[in-house]
C-alpha cells in the first residue's frame, strides 16, 4: 500500500501528522528508505485509534535502536504499549498488534505476550510513557485548590477561612531560589572554619604566655595576622 493510498483514508491533520513523521524518520534512521517507510505506516491506524502521535512522541526509542530497529517493530512496540495505557491486558494487547497467533492456546499466548512485553525496545518506550503521579492526578489537585478557594470566600467559620486562606497561599506562592542562600551558607562555612581556626590560636598562644615560653607582644602579633586573614576573606566574600 502506497503513501498516497493511506493518506486517502485520513483527516487532514492526520495526513500533516503522517508527513512530518516521514520526515523525522527519514532524518532519525539514515539507512531507512521511504518506501520502507510507507509499507509501515498502514499498522498506525487500526480503524479505532490512530498512533501517530505516539509514534513521534518516542522517537527516540527508534533512534536509539540502532541499524538493527526496524520501522514495523518499533509501530507494533509502539501500539503494544499504547494499549497497555489504555488498560489493556497484556494478552489482550499482544493479541492487537500480532493478530496471527490468535489461534495459539492460553498458556502459549500468555508466555510470548509476557516475552515481548520484557522486551528492549517495549520496555524503552514504557520508561517514556509513564506518567509521575503528581502529574496523572494534577486534575484532583486543581479540584482540591477550587475547594480551599471556595472555602476561604464562603465558609462560615473565620478558622476554616484562615486555613483555606494559607493552603491557597502556599500552594501558589512563588519557587524559592534556593541557590544563592547555598552560597552564602559555603561562604559562611569558610568564615565559620577561618574564626574557629583563630580562636584555637588565640587560646593556644594564652598558655604559651602563661607558660612563660613566648612573649605578649609576638603572640599579639600572630594573632592580629590571623584576625586580619579573616576580615579579608570576610570583605572579598
Amino acid at each position: 500500500m502506497t503513501l498516497s493510498e493511506v493518506e486517502g483514508r485520513l483527516t487532514k491533520e492526520e495526513q500533516e501528522k503522517r508527513e512530518h513523521l516521514v520526515k523525522v524518520i527519514k532524518r532519525t534512521k539514515k539507512n531507512v528508505t521511504y518506501k520502507d517507510i510507507e509499507n509501515a505506516l498502514d499498522m498506525l491506524k487500526d480503524g479505532r485509534f490512530d498512533f501517530t502521535d505516539d509514534a513521534l512522541h518516542y522517537i527516540q526509542v527508534l533512534k536509539d535502536s540502532g541499524r538493527n530497529g526496524t520501522i514495523k517493530n518499533y509501530f507494533k512496540a509502539v501500539k503494544f504499549v499504547s494499549y497497555l495505557m489504555m488498560g489493556y491486558k497484556i494478552t489482550e494487547a499482544y493479541l492487537l498488534v500480532n493478530p496471527n497467533v490468535a489461534d495459539s492456546t492460553d498458556k502459549v499466548l500468555d508466555v510470548m505476550a509476557r516475552r515481548y512485553n520484557n522486551s528492549k525496545m517495549v520496555t524503552e518506550i514504557k520508561k517514556l510513557a509513564i506518567v509521575p503521579m503528581w502529574l496523572s492526578h494534577y486534575h484532583i489537585v486543581d479540584d482540591a485548590l477550587k475547594v480551599q478557594v471556595e472555602l476561604m470566600h464562603n465558609a462560615k467559620s473565620e478558622m476554616v477561612r484562615q486555613k483555606a486562606s494559607e493552603t491557597v497561599l502556599n500552594y501558589l506562592k512563588r519557587p524559592e531560589d534556593n541557590k544563592l542562600e547555598i552560597d552564602v551558607t559555603v561562604k559562611q562555612d569558610e568564615y565559620t572554619k577561618s574564626l574557629e581556626e583563630a580562636i584555637y590560636k588565640l587560646a593556644k598562644e594564652q598558655k604559651k604566655i602563661l607558660s612563660g615560653s613566648v612573649e605578649p607582644d609576638k603572640a599579639e602579633e600572630i594573632i592580629n595576622v590571623d584576625i586580619l586573614k579573616i576580615e579579608d576573606k570576610e570583605g572579598n566574600g
